[in-house]
């Protein structure tokens, strides 16, 4: 069996150096794309938090008023 050795010219490894270069700036374009996907997701949960914690208080305070309603009712 023999090995034969191929050699690789200069062209040739400029070209796959141009593949893998272009093949990074596809992976870094995604990763980019996904990250502000991301911020902007977060963005939306932050603002459904604040709402939430909105409505939880006013949900406290209602609470409160009823109970103070029912207070009064049975004095």
């Amino acid at each position: 069996m023999s090995i034969v050795m191929v050699e690789i010219t200069n062209k040739d490894l400029a070209s796959r150096l141009d593949l893998i270069q272009n093949s990074v700036w596809s992976i870094e374009e995604i990763i980019m794309k996904n990250f502000g996907s991301i911020a902007k997701q977060l963005k939306d949960i932050e603002g459904i938090e604040s709402a939430l914690d909105l409505i939880n208080e006013k949900l406290k305070k209602l609470d409160k008023e009823f109970r103070g309603l029912r207070n009064n009712n049975h004095a």
